[in-house]
């Protein structure tokens, strides 16, 4: 680059920077403009106006008309709101009945007077005394003697069982014939 090119450029680059720190003109559309184009130019600023003014109302209505239409979704989801919870007091409240009748029906209750117990039902194999439950295996001193006799010379029955807090025990009852009061061991 030689010298000559070098100042051009620097007056270039000075004259750019003076026009963009002028201040720009305002621009004026009716500039050169005669009587009729400007009457027709203020017609069609005036028609540009009127349409964006008639979008801008239907846009305001349709806005109304959404308004409108939320406030009545609104009013439904409260009533539908205060109608589930209805239906949720009516299930709890069917749920308390519901535990009521069964716990009526299912817990008897612990007092066991003026209940009788059933007789207790007998079974196949009862009668036979045998070891194997085979009538020919028991003893013939048994077979004759009558059924009061038998019960009296029973032993007494031993209890087997869970206790109240799941723990076995052994309970046995000695009762001779003739006394009334029991012994436990």
């Amino acid at each position: 680059m030689n010298q000559d090119e070098l100042q051009e450029r620097i007056l270039m680059f000075n004259h750019l920077e003076q026009q963009e720190s002028k201040p720009a003109a305002p621009y004026d559309p009716s500039k050169g403009m005669n009587e009729s184009e400007l009457r027709n130019f203020v017609r069609f600023l005036y028609s540009q106006v009127n349409e964006k003014n008639r979008a801008n109302q239907e846009i305001l209505e349709e806005l109304k008309s959404m308004r409108q239409d939320y406030r009545d979704l609104l009013s439904k989801f409260d009533s539908l709101t205060r109608q589930l919870e209805k239906v949720h007091l009516e299930n709890r409240d069917l749920k308390e009945q519901n535990g009521l009748l069964k716990s009526e029906l299912y817990n008897s209750s612990k007092s066991r007077k003026g209940i009788e117990k059933n007789p207790r039902t007998k079974g196949k194999h009862d009668d036979e005394s045998g070891v194997n439950g085979t009538p020919s295996s028991a003893s013939t001193s048994d077979n004759n003697m009558s059924p009061v006799e038998r019960e009296k010379n029973a032993p007494a029955t031993v209890y087997h069982g869970p206790g109240r807090k799941g723990v076995t025990y052994n309970k046995s009852v000695e009762m001779r014939v003739g006394e009334t009061s029991c012994r436990y061991k």
